[in-house]
């Protein structure tokens, strides 16, 4: 409501306002979230039927961290990368290898 004031929402999802409860989220779990496509604005779409959610909670004013170590990602990263490099500089003594014998088998027929 337009009025409303002293908004507060409870773990399993009921909204309150001064007067009392307003509403209720839906809270709903999917067996597979990979299932999920993303289609914006932190918003996802799936055919797959809703599960209630039963273990999951809501908390108001909490900001979410993220999931992600930088320190082990950058590690990995490099990691790649090295791995990249390594196998391209193997591709490219490959190709120089391959190109050294073409030229002597043209050369010498």
């Amino acid at each position: 409501p337009t009025r409303s004031s002293e908004i507060q929402t409870k773990q399993r999802g009921f909204i309150y306002n001064q007067a009392g409860q307003i509403a209720q989220l839906l809270i709903s779990e999917f067996d597979n979230i990979q299932e999920m496509e993303a289609i914006g604005n932190n918003q996802y779409i799936t055919d797959a039927e809703p599960l209630p959610g039963d273990d999951t909670v809501v908390s108001q004013g909490q900001l979410e961290g993220s999931n992600v170590k930088p320190v082990i990602e950058m590690t990995r990263m490099i990691d790649t990368l090295r791995a990249f490099q390594s196998v391209q500089n193997v591709l490219q003594s490959e190709n120089e290898r391959l190109r050294g014998a073409i030229q002597k088998l043209t050369q010498g027929g």
